[in-house]
């Protein structure tokens, strides 16, 4: 396959030399006259184009010669379209860029009558005006360059079917002898990715056991943080009821720090249980209707909290709740009383706190 394409490729490569040195021939035709236009173009600069536009009532041979000139560029063939043209200050330009124009059939058949026309000749209408003469050269070059470059288009368009067949061959011959050459490495490779893949596998044995230990870990640790979650949930729980029973467990908190001072303990209860049925559905407490309250509110849960409850040891003092009732109580007075706080002490255990008490 690949010889019988080498061979095709070298038939295709000679034909398509022949045809471009004869391309190149015809080429070298068409060069003068498109030097000749583009000279034209030159000659016919913003002078000889105000010379034209500046004819109050200019002669028929200069009206003749624009004509063709209008229907270039698709206007009427009349010397007020001719005039419009002139005053175009991109005409120059379009001119110059004409030849890359696609020219029909049918403007090329308009412009050979005018050509045929024995008035329209360089010498005959330099006589009347050099601006115009100009004109004339540039549509006759222009005209002989489309008819010369139209008469190529076969064998142009034959060339870019060579090309374009070369190139496909060379295509195919190139993907069969790097198919040819992945075949010769073949083995090779296959080793070479075998023993890829054995290394990969026992990288994801190892990767596989390191995972493992990290999931049992990670269960572990989901475990406490759902253990911490719940706990969470719960204080926040705790916080909530707390903050919408804070009035009346605030009432509560300044009754038992009023007067709780020369009551036992036993006395103590029974106010503070008075004091809650006070304050329930149905009950005046202060206000009129109902003040709510924590259903479980003691004195050390609302002043304190378990953390500074369980350090009292640590300093001296028993973990008895009437001692503790009494610290915290005698604290808040000392904190907020705009009078003296006077505290009977028979046992002298004020003196052991009273320190810490202070700070």
């Amino acid at each position: 396959f690949v010889q019988s394409k080498k061979i095709t490729i070298e038939e295709l490569t000679k034909e398509m030399n022949e045809l471009q040195e004869i391309n190149n021939i015809d080429l070298e035709q068409v060069s003068p006259l498109l030097e000749k236009a583009i000279k034209a173009i030159d000659a016919v600069d913003r002078n000889g184009i105000q010379e034209l536009k500046s004819y109050p009532d200019p002669p028929e041979l200069v009206k003749f010669v624009v004509q063709p000139l209008c229907i270039m560029f698709d206007a009427d063939p009349s010397w007020e379209s001719a005039i419009q043209l002139l005053m175009d200050m991109k005409l120059l330009k379009m001119m110059f860029g004409f030849r890359n124009r696609e020219i029909s059939n049918a403007v090329l058949k308009k412009l050979k009558c005018y050509l045929d026309d024995e008035r329209f000749n360089v010498e005959t209408v330099r006589k009347v005006s050099l601006a115009a003469s100009n004109v004339c050269v540039y549509v006759e070059s222009i005209y002989e360059y489309t008819v010369i470059m139209k008469s190529l288009y076969p064998r142009q368009k034959k060339m870019k079917n060579l090309e374009e067949e070369l190139e496909m061959h060379n295509k195919l011959v190139g993907k069969k002898l790097v198919g040819l050459e992945q075949l010769r490495n073949d083995e090779s490779h296959k080793k070479k990715y075998y023993e890829g893949c054995c290394a990969n596998i026992r990288n994801l044995q190892g990767n596989i056991q390191g995972l493992t230990a990290e999931i049992k870990r990670a269960k572990k640790l989901l475990a406490v943080l759902n253990d911490k979650i719940k706990a969470c949930s719960k204080e926040q729980t705790d916080l909530e009821q707390s903050l919408s029973c804070a009035d009346g467990d605030a009432m509560l908190a300044a009754a038992v720090i009023i007067y709780y001072g020369p009551f036992t303990q036993v006395t103590r209860d029974k106010l503070l249980a008075a004091w809650k049925d006070c304050a329930s559905v149905g009950s005046s407490f202060i206000t009129e209707g109902v003040l709510p309250r924590s259903p479980h509110f003691d004195i050390k849960s609302f002043l304190s909290s378990p953390e500074e409850i369980l350090k009292f040891p640590q300093v001296g003092i028993e973990q008895d709740d009437y001692i503790i009732d009494n610290i915290l109580i005698t604290r808040e007075l000392l904190k907020y009383s705009k009078r003296q706080v006077l505290v009977t002490d028979p046992d002298k255990e004020f003196r052991k706190w009273a320190p810490t008490l202070i700070e």
